[in-house]
């Protein structure tokens, strides 16, 4: 994209990108970031390939995930096994 439409679009993937990078290390706990060549807002016609990046690194990093989930589990009073890769609620305990 040329002119005026050009520097918009790449000024809001630029706003866009460092809102989301300052925003995730205050308030992510999980963060991943599939391995993609660079993508810009605009470019719908490559969400197949966004999500089957995104699909790769979630499974590389889905033990973390829920190992998160348990520890949030156990603040509000759920008991969450892993067992064999998956997520068991065992039991609610008294708090």
């Amino acid at each position: 994209m040329a002119g005026i439409p050009g520097i918009i679009s790449r000024t809001l993937n630029i706003l866009t990108y460092e809102t989301s990078d300052a925003e995730e290390g205050m308030f992510a706990d999980l963060v991943i970031n599939p391995d993609l060549d660079e993508v810009r807002l605009d470019e719908l016609d490559r969400a197949g390939e966004i999500i089957r990046a995104g699909r790769r690194i979630m499974q590389a990093e889905i033990y973390k995930l829920k190992k998160g989930f348990a520890r949030y589990a156990y603040f509000y009073g759920f008991r969450l096994d892993i067992i064999d890769s998956k997520v068991r609620v065992s039991k609610k305990f008294p708090m």
